[in-house]
C-alpha cells in the first residue's frame, strides 16, 4: 500500500515539473523580459552597461583574451547589454547615453566581424538575430549586410588555409629550434658534471 502512494506522489512530482517546464518554454525570453524589468529600477545601471560594454570592445579590438571561448564570451555578451540599454533608451539615435561616449557604431563593426558566436557546444547564435529583438532596432544604422565577403573570408577554412600552413611552419620552426637548444643545454650540463 505505502509503496504504490509514493509512486503516485513521485509521478505528481514529475508531471508539476513538467508543467512549469512547458510554461516556461512557452515564454520565450522570459529571463531576459523580467532582467529587463529588474534592472531598469536600478539607478545609474546604464553607467555599468556602457563601462561593462566598452570593456568588452576594447578587449575583442585589442585582441585581449588567450583562448577562443573568452573572444566568443566577449563577443556573446555585447548583443544582450545593448538589448537591455535599448529598452529604456534608444541606442540608435543621439540621446544621453551618446553623450556618456557610447557609440553604436562601434559595436556594429565589432558585430560584423564576428557576426556568428558559439554558445554551448554546437549550438550558436547570429548576433544581427539577437540584435533584431532589441525595440528600437534600426535597419539603416545596422546597415546592408555589405561585409558578407569580409566574414565569408573569416570563417571559411578554404580563405585562411595559407596562413594557417605559414602559422604552423613558423611554429614548428620555433619548436625545433626550442628542443635542440634545451638538448645542447643538457649535453653540456651532463659533460661538465662529468668532466
Amino acid at each position: 500500500g505505502g509503496g504504490g502512494g509514493g509512486g503516485a506522489a513521485g509521478t505528481d512530482d514529475q508531471s508539476q515539473e513538467l508543467h512549469q517546464l512547458y510554461l516556461f518554454l512557452a515564454h520565450q525570453n522570459s529571463i531576459t523580459s523580467s532582467l529587463k524589468s529588474e534592472v531598469t529600477q536600478v539607478p545609474g545601471y546604464d553607467d555599468v552597461f556602457i563601462d561593462m560594454l566598452n570593456l568588452c570592445a576594447d578587449w575583442l579590438e585589442q585582441r585581449k583574451y588567450l583562448l577562443p571561448v573568452e573572444k566568443h564570451a566577449l563577443a556573446r555578451v555585447m548583443p544582450y547589454l545593448l538589448g537591455l540599454l535599448d529598452e529604456s533608451d534608444n541606442i540608435y539615435r543621439p540621446t544621453k547615453l551618446h553623450k556618456k561616449g557610447f557609440k553604436v557604431d562601434r559595436f556594429i563593426k565589432l558585430f560584423k566581424l564576428h557576426p556568428v558566436v558559439p554558445l554551448y557546444g554546437d549550438m550558436h547564435i547570429e548576433i544581427e538575430v539577437v540584435m533584431r529583438r532589441s525595440p528600437n532596432f534600426d535597419e539603416r544604422v545596422w546597415g546592408a549586410a555589405g561585409s558578407e565577403s569580409r566574414s565569408a573570408r573569416e570563417y571559411l577554412l578554404v580563405h585562411s588555409l595559407d596562413a594557417a600552413k605559414h602559422e604552423h611552419n613558423a611554429y614548428v620552426a620555433r619548436y625545433a629550434a626550442v628542443v635542440n637548444a634545451v638538448r645542447k643545454a643538457l649535453r653540456e650540463a651532463a659533460a661538465k658534471s662529468g668532466g
